[in-house]
Formats: structure tokens, sequence, C-alpha cells
């Protein structure tokens, strides 16, 4: 659907990137490296899609998927897109979500704000 629409033409001024979990256990499939791939094709269709000064919300529940390698990931597919990226904010799980210490796979919840320029 994504492509269908970037071929078009069409340009919204918000998309959200929701997917299931991609990566949900350590021998879940796919494994980690098609998880990270399909995150990427994600966004990177989602930033094409976006208008000028659109915003880009993009969510992982992977918990295989860490924050940092999250962030990697977003900022690969920004570099493909081609276009200046503004983080507007980053995002977890809420206070009645807690992780656990020593088990960073518990802040499996990640949301970032991202405005296309």
């Amino acid at each position: 659907m994504l492509r269908q629409l970037e071929g078009e033409g069409e340009r919204f001024e918000i998309v959200v990137v929701d997917p299931p979990a991609f990566a949900k256990r350590r021998q879940g499939l796919p494994p980690l490296p098609a998880a990270e791939r399909a995150y990427k094709d994600l966004n990177l269709r989602a930033l094409r899609l976006l208008a000028p000064d659109g915003v880009l919300v993009s969510c992982s529940c992977s918990g295989k998927l860490t924050l940092e390698r999250f962030g990697q990931v977003l900022q690969s597919a920004i570099e493909d897109a081609k276009r200046p990226v503004q983080i507007l904010e980053r995002r977890g799980a809420g206070r009645d979500h807690p992780g656990l210490a020593g088990l960073p796979e518990t802040e499996y919840l990640k949301c970032w704000f991202l405005r296309a320029l």
C-alpha cells in the first residue's frame, strides 16, 4: 500500500508507522537483521510520503530491537530518503509499564516523532 501511494505521488501531513513486533523473541522469526530491514523499509517509504514539514510517528514494540538500534535503523532510512529530518521527541512506555533493571528488552516500547523538512 505504501509503495502504491508513493507511486501515485501522494503526500501526507502525518504518517504513523506502528507495525506488530517484527522481532519478538530470541528464537523468533524473522531474525533481527530481517526485522531491521523491514523497519527501515517501512520508515523509508513513510518518509517519502511526507509533505514538507510533515510528521512521521514511528513506533516499535520489538524487545530485541534496542532503543539505540531503532535509532540507527531510523537514521539509515532518513539517509536513504535524502531529506533533512528533525527529531521532535522520543517516547517509550508510560509510568504504568516500567522496564526492569538489568533487562533492557523490557523497555520494548519505542515511539519517535520526526519532522521531515
